[in-house]
C-alpha cells in the first residue's frame, strides 16, 4: 500500500514537471520527443540607435529529459527572423542580432531550431533617449547665513541645480558637504 501511494506522488510530481516545463516560454518540444530547445531569456530587449547600428546576441540551448545539456557544434542552432522586421536582421549561425537606427519600435519574433525542435523568443525594441548631461551646478542664493547657537545646533537649507550647456535645468543627485566654512556641491551621475 506504501508502494502504490509512493509511486502515486512519483507520477503526479513528473506529469507536473512535464507540464510546468512544456508550458515555459521560448520553450519546445518536438512531438514524442524527450529533448526540448529554450532561448537563454524569456525576452530580450535591444535599443534602436540615434543612428548606425547596435548588436545584441540571443542564444538558445538543446536540453535532454531531466535537464541535461546537449552539447551542439556552432551553427548547429539556426537562428532566424519570423517575419521580415526593418532595420532588424540576423546572423543565422550565431544569433547575433543587428538594429540599425531605421527600425521602428515594436517586436521582432526570433525563431531557433535544431534538427526537429523549434523554439521562439519576442525581441523588444524600443527607441534610444539621449539622457541630458549636466554642464554645471550652481547654488541658488549667493551667500548664506548661518547662525552658531552657544549650545544646541543649528541647520541651514543649501539649494543647488544642475544645468546643461544650453543654460537649461537637468535632473541630477547633487550632494553637499561642508568643509570649514565653506559649502560645496558636488555633482553624482548615476
Amino acid at each position: 500500500m506504501k508502494n502504490k501511494t509512493f509511486f502515486r506522488k512519483i507520477l503526479s510530481l513528473t506529469l507536473a514537471v512535464s507540464l510546468a516545463i512544456t508550458m515555459m516560454p521560448g520553450l519546445a518540444f518536438a512531438a514524442g520527443d524527450t529533448r526540448y530547445i529554450v532561448f537563454e531569456k524569456d525576452v530580450y530587449q535591444a535599443v534602436i540607435p540615434a543612428s548606425g547600428s547596435d548588436l545584441t546576441l540571443v542564444a538558445a540551448e538543446v536540453f535532454a529529459e531531466g535537464g541535461v545539456k546537449i552539447p551542439v557544434a556552432p551553427g548547429d542552432i539556426v537562428y532566424s527572423l519570423d517575419e521580415p522586421y526593418p532595420g532588424v536582421s540576423i546572423n543565422s549561425v550565431t544569433g547575433m542580432v543587428t538594429v540599425n537606427w531605421l527600425a521602428g519600435e515594436g517586436t521582432a519574433v526570433i525563431t531557433a531550431e535544431y534538427e526537429d525542435l523549434s523554439a521562439s523568443v519576442d525581441l523588444e525594441l524600443t527607441k534610444y533617449v539621449p539622457v541630458p548631461v549636466p554642464a554645471y551646478i550652481a547654488f541658488m542664493s549667493a551667500s548664506y547665513r548661518a547662525y552658531i547657537p552657544a549650545s544646541g545646533s543649528s541647520s541651514i537649507s543649501l539649494t543647488a541645480r544642475a544645468y546643461d550647456e544650453n543654460d537649461k535645468e537637468v535632473p541630477a543627485s547633487i550632494a553637499y558637504s561642508l568643509a570649514g566654512v565653506s559649502a560645496f556641491a558636488a555633482l553624482l551621475l548615476v
